[in-house]
Formats: C-alpha cells, sequence, structure tokens
C-alpha cells in the first residue's frame, strides 16, 4: 500500500506537461505498489533500466495518461488506514541494502536487488520475472540450503533476518551466505539508512510528512477535473466562455455563495451581478476593505463594520454574510481579480477555493498594459520580486533537504540510544531545535510583497492566534541546555535561578526560546576570557498595573559602549566575525514587541542585564 504523501508526489510527477520518463521511473522505483502495477501494464521484468526503456517508448499522451490513471487506481478509500510514511521509509531502506550487498559482492546489476526486494518483500510476483518469483518462494529457508542459491536469492536472506529477527541474525547471515564481516555489514547498513534518505529527498518526500495527505489527494484529484473543465476556454480570448465555466463551478462547488471580482481598467468589477453592474472599486482606493485585502496577495478574512465602504457592505449583502474569505488572484505578480464567498470553517474547503483561485486566475484576461514610464518601472519590480520569491522559495526547499535528513538520522540515533537516558535526552534536545529552525526556515516561504508586509505587521490578530500559556521556567532550562556546551568551551558558568514550579506567560514557546537563546548567546560570547552569566524567571509582577512574568539574562562582562547603546536594536554590522551578521539584539526587539511584551537593559563596568517583561496567563490549560 502506498502512503498519502508518497502517492501525492506520484500525483505532481504524473501530472507535469510533458511526463518526464526518467523521473516517473525513478519515482516508481521507490515504490513496491507502483512499481508492481507498471512492471504489470508494461509486461516487463522488476528492472529499473528496462522499465525506463518502455516508459520512454511511449507517445507522451500516453504516458501521461498511464501515469494518472495509475494513480486513481491506487488513491485509498475513505475508510482505510494508510500505511505510515515510517514504514514506507523502512522498506526502502531495507531495499537500499539489498543494493548495497549485491555490490559489496559484485553483483553486475546492483539496483535490480533494490527493485526485486522491493516487491519480494511486499509479496508481489510478476510473470516475466522468475527470478522475482523465486525471492518469494523460497523466503526464510534455513542458511544451510542457501548456500549455493543464485546471489539476489542469498541477499534477499539476508534482508528478511534484519527485518523479521534483527541485526545479530542479519549479520551471521550476511557472513553465512555473503561473507561480508560484521563491521562491514554495520557499515552497509548505515550507508543504505543514508541512500534511502537521499532517494526520499531526491523526489521531493522530506517536506511536510505531517500533512494531512488524504485531504490533499481529495483536493489534487478535484483540480484535475477541473483543469480538464476548463481546457478549452482561454479567457483572453473568450472571457465569456471562461466566465459560463466558472459559473458552472461556482453552482456545483460554491454553493452559489461566491462572488466574481475581475480588474478592468485598475478596478475591480462584479461579474455577472446585473443588480451591481455599475460597481466599480478602485484598486487603489483608501476605503475599501476588499480592495486593500485584494492587493495583499493572500486570502483574507472580510467582516462588515459601521466604518465600512458602502460598496464593500452591498457586497457583502448580496453575498448573504457578514463574514466573508477573499481570494486575491493574480497572473505574474499582476492582480487580475479577487473571488468572495460566504466563510467556512472547513480548511479543506478552504484549501480548495484557494487552489481553484489559483488555476482560474490563469484564465482571466490578462490586464491591458500601458507603455509609459511608470508602469514599465513597477512591471519590472513585478518581475524582480517575483525572481527573488521564486529564488527563496528554491532556497527554503534546499535548506529543508538537510535539515530533515539530520533529522530522520537523530530519529535512528534515538532509537540505538533508548537506553541511554542522558544521552537520549541530549539527541531529543537537537532534533527538537531541528524541527524548530525548519520552522523558522519554512516561514521564508511567506514572504510577500511590501503592502503585504506592512499590513501583516499592522495586524496584530495573527500573532494572537499563536500565543497561549507558556511555562517560562521551562523555556529557560531548555536554553540553559542548549548553550551549554558552548558556555563551557569558553569557560563560562551559566547560573539558573528559578523557581521550583511553572510560571506561565502569555506568550509563544518557538519566540521566547528564540528571544533568550540570542540574549544567552550574546552573554557568553561578551566573556572572551570566561566569567559568570546567569537566567532568572519571576512570576507575580506588575508593571502598569498589567501581571506579568519577568526573564533575566545577565553577564559579568565590562558593560556596552555608549555607541552601542545608541542603536542597541538596530540591524548593524557585527564586529564578532564569522558567521555573525549584527541582527540578534534586532530580532529579539521584535519578537519582544510582538509577544506584546517588554524588554529593558541596564549596563555597567561589571556587567549587563537584559530583562524582558512578558504578560501573565490569564488561562493555563490542564495541560
Amino acid at each position: 500500500m502506498t502512503p498519502d504523501a508518497v502517492l501525492h508526489r506520484y500525483i505532481e510527477i504524473a501530472a507535469w506537461q510533458p511526463v518526464q520518463p526518467d523521473a516517473l521511473a525513478a519515482f516508481v522505483c521507490s515504490d513496491a505498489s507502483l512499481l508492481a502495477r507498471w512492471c504489470q501494464l508494461l509486461a516487463v521484468p522488476a528492472d529499473a533500466e528496462r522499465l525506463k526503456v518502455a516508459m520512454i517508448a511511449l507517445d507522451a499522451h500516453s504516458l501521461s495518461a498511464l501515469a494518472q490513471l495509475q494513480a486513481w487506481t491506487l488513491s485509498p478509500a475513505a475508510d482505510t488506514a494508510p500505511m505510515s510514511i515510517e514504514r514506507w521509509q523502512d522498506e526502502l531502506r531495507l531495499a537500499c541494502l539489498a543494493e548495497a550487498l549485491a555490490e559489496y559482492v559484485d553483483v553486475a546489476e546492483p539496483t535490480d536487488a533494490r527493485v526485486k526486494t522491493l516487491l519480494a518483500s511486499a509479496g508481489v510476483q510478476l510473470p516475466l520475472d522468475p527470478l522475482l518469483n523465486d525471492l518469494s518462494r523460497y523466503r526464510g529457508s534455513d542458511l544451510e540450503l542457501l548456500e549455493d542459491a543464485q546471489i539476489l536469492i542469498r541477499v534477499f536472506a539476508v534482508i528478511e533476518r534484519l527485518a523479521h529477527e534483527g541485526e545479530t541474525a542479519a549479520e551471521a547471515a550476511a557472513q553465512s551466505l555473503l561473507g561480508i564481516p560484521t563491521d562491514d555489514f554495520a557499515d552497509l547498513v548505515d550507508r543504505s539508512a543514508n541512500h534511502a534518505l537521499a532517494i526520499m529527498s531526491d523526489l521531493g518526500l522530506m517536506d511536510d510528512l505531517g500533512a494531512d495527505w488524504r485531504a490533499k489527494l481529495r483536493l489534487e484529484q478535484q483540480l484535475l477535473a477541473l483543469g480538464r473543465f476548463f481546457s478549452e476556454w482561454d479567457g483572453d480570448s473568450d472571457p465569456q466562455a471562461c466566465m459560463t465555466a466558472h459559473d458552472f463551478v461556482a453552482r456545483a462547488l460554491l454553493e452559489e455563495r461566491s462572488m466574481l471580482l475581475i480588474v478592468d481598467d485598475e478596478q475591480l468589477c462584479p461579474v455577472r451581478t446585473d443588480d451591481l453592474a455599475e460597481l466599480k472599486i478602485d484598486i487603489a482606493s483608501a476605503t475599501s476593505s476588499i480592495a486593500r485585502l485584494a492587493k495583499r496577495g493572500e486570502p483574507a478574512e472580510v467582516a462588515t463594520s459601521e466604518r465600512m465602504s458602502i460598496a464593500d457592505r452591498q457586497i457583502l449583502d448580496r453575498l448573504g454574510s457578514e463574514d466573508v474569505r477573499i481570494y486575491p488572484m493574480q497572473r505574474s505578480g499582476v492582480l487580475v481579480g479577487a473571488l468572495l464567498i460566504g466563510r467556512d470553517d472547513d480548511e479543506s474547503h478552504d484549501e480548495f477555493v484557494s487552489a481553484y483561485a489559483a488555476m482560474l486566475s490563469s484564465r482571466l484576461p490578462a490586464p491591458l498594459a500601458v507603455a509609459d514610464e511608470a508602469n514599465v518601472e513597477v512591471d519590472a519590480l513585478h518581475a524582480y520580486r517575483d525572481a527573488e520569491s521564486a529564488r527563496l522559495r528554491e532556497l527554503v526547499h534546499e535548506a529543508n533537504n538537510p535539515l530533515s535528513v539530520v533529522r530522520n538520522y537523530l530519529h535512528i540515533l534515538e532509537m540505538r540510544l533508548s537506553r541511554e537516558p542522558e544521552a537520549l535526552a541530549q539527541v531529543q534536545l537537537i532534533s527538537e531545535e531541528i524541527q524548530r529552525a525548519a520552522a523558522i526556515v519554512a516561514k521564508a516561504k511567506d514572504l510577500t510583497d511590501p503592502l503585504t508586509l506592512a499590513a501583516q505587521e499592522d495586524d496584530t490578530g495573527d500573532i494572537e492566534a499563536l500565543l497561549g500559556p507558556v511555562d517560562v521556567a521551562e523555556v529557560a532550562r531548555r536554553v540553559a541546555a542548549l548553550q551549554r556546551h558552548d558556555a563551557e568551551q569558553r569557560d563560562v558558568v551559566v547560573a539558573l535561578d528559578l523557581p521550583r514550579g511553572p510560571v506561565f506567560a502569555h506568550s509563544d514557546a518557538d519566540m521566547l526560546t528564540q528571544i533568550l537563546l540570542n540574549l544567552l548567546r550574546n552573554a557568553i560570547e561578551a566573556m572572551a576570557d570566561g566569567g559568570n552569566a546567569s537566567l532568572s524567571a519571576t512570576g507575580g509582577v506588575y508593571r502598569s498595573g498589567v501581571q506579568g512574568v519577568e526573564v533575566t539574562v545577565s553577564d559579568d562582562a565590562s558593560g556596552l559602549p555608549a555607541q552601542v547603546l545608541d542603536n542597541l536594536f538596530q540591524p548593524k554590522q557585527s564586529d564578532k566575525g564569522g558567521s555573525h551578521q549584527g541582527l540578534g539584539l534586532h530580532i529579539v526587539h521584535r519578537l519582544v514587541a510582538e509577544l506584546e511584551g517588554q524588554i529593558d537593559v541596564r549596563t555597567s563596568d561589571r556587567g549587563t542585564s537584559f530583562t524582558i517583561f512578558l504578560p501573565a496567563a490569564t488561562k493555563v490549560a490542564s495541560s
């Protein structure tokens, strides 16, 4: 059975136009179910090269149609439990080990060992592959009966013992059947784990493994169907036909609670709404929330208020809702319209509407270009922004790959260190920090244009949804543990002055961790010849009538000079050298502000203290 995450990625590859046979074959050879179906379909044995040659022999249309057909043939039923990605990865790792063993004993085509092991482990048999069938037929045979068997049968016997009897039994089988020493076998096991991770990374399977892939599969199926429905309509050449197609979709899938606005002469105009035929909203309007949010380029909520423009209220009235969600639509970074729909709390429905709006935007008529110098500059700015956005997303994707590899290796270490509690705790701490780093990197994908960023900075509602009760003392202990090694290397003693019980602030654990890490790291680095740093937390503190929590990071260095204090929280060029960017305190100041806290600094020739005040948690969850 193919995990939902793997099937979703396969569907993406199958939907490429044209489908790339090399990429498709490489992906298929990582999954037993896909591999079995394609081998049966193309009447080839379990041989990666012959499978690829057979795919290349197909015309582009047939390959695309067959690839998508196989995807939906494998689509899981709603009530079936999908295979976990962890189990799928274990099967791939065992197959990679079979390839490594075959290569070690000089098999001519070691990749065949991986492909056949994938299928044999799943119990698959192929009429045109008698050797594959023998792997299944003779599995579980005694070692002495396998001494003269074909090499791949012996390799598979080792894999079976590793899967069902453990590493010790597999080591004995590898030495007996293949002449592989114990130390070499252990090295091959580690290399195969690395190989499996590399394959997953190359195939794009390391991102968002915790997502709801079953819902994504349903969405993918809907969008493919809609793509075929719209394939005959081109908004630039036949806008009315495109609008007619959208009308059908709106009635069928959007429950008739939608309204489409398109851009015409720098104005947003309702489509097919006769009683609003004369209504036009300037994109540059200072009063229209719809225009402002459309320019931001991200889905957002529009709620009725007394200060809302009359044009906006008319539109919300026609939709029969006081809460409407707007989905801006762009082509090449230029606003071409917006889809408005009555608010729905179903997140999967929201994801569908977002995807549909993106698809529809490519069909809407492109705005007429104005060939004056100002618009040329705007187009150049849009092009530059789009290029930089694409480059940033590519960097984020590439950064996520090594982070995912490290996270998976840490998972392997956790299993191996299960009997060493202290070492296990340290590995788990590292793993959690890797996840936090990945989350920070992932935020870069959300960067949009300056208008969006400015609006987000003015909107405290988004950050408020992330805040909740956070045990400041626990976060402080965690930060001290993370900096312990660095402090020891610099001969710095970090003292903790924390209450025994929890001290809850209304905050965000990841953001607070980032704040304290920056401050404690600065304190440690300030003491080049060693010294003392401290981390303390106090509850029940009142500032301006607000109850809160104070957390303080101190050092006994020589203090901050006046020229540094004058621009303490501004970005600057660091004089520390190396990878330092001079952004640490600027980030701290911004994060504290986002948490609705305050930051104070006291410094003298006897040291420096930074104190963070955070509002106390008004309600503490049962956890």
